[in-house]
């Protein structure tokens, strides 16, 4: 079994003023789609296969039978993606430690250069 707010855990792994006043600080729609993105809750494949809205949970980059697309994968791991990465943080591959030390504008970053990538994920994060 899962272990529950695992996505959660990963980002903001204990209470942060710093994280929540940064995040605190954008418009509600952005502030919404940050938290589906640090909770899980957003439209990426995992979470929308669990929904009953797409048949496969398969990364729409890589295309990795083995690989769940969640914000986890994408931020850490994608091969497909590891160019975004080192372009905006100098790193092809993030550890999931590491992921804790992410700023909020570091995920908006990333999500924005995924936008310019793929305009199919502003359907999941119109942010």
């Amino acid at each position: 079994a899962e272990s529950k707010c695992r996505l959660s855990k990963i980002f903001w792994p204990s209470r942060s003023e710093r994280k929540t006043t940064n995040l605190l600080r954008h418009n509600k729609k952005v502030v919404k789609n940050l938290i589906g993105i640090i909770t899980g809750h957003c439209l990426l494949r995992r979470h929308a296969k669990k929904l009953g809205i797409v048949s496969t949970d398969e990364c729409r980059y890589c295309q990795d039978l083995t690989c769940s697309e969640d914000i986890v994968h994408l931020l850490s791991e994608c091969p497909t993606l590891a160019r975004a990465r080192f372009f905006l943080w100098g790193i092809p591959e993030l550890e999931e430690e590491e992921m804790s030390k992410l700023e909020i504008k570091d995920i908006l970053e990333f999500i924005k250069k995924l936008a310019k990538i793929d305009d199919s994920i502003k359907e999941v994060f119109p942010v």
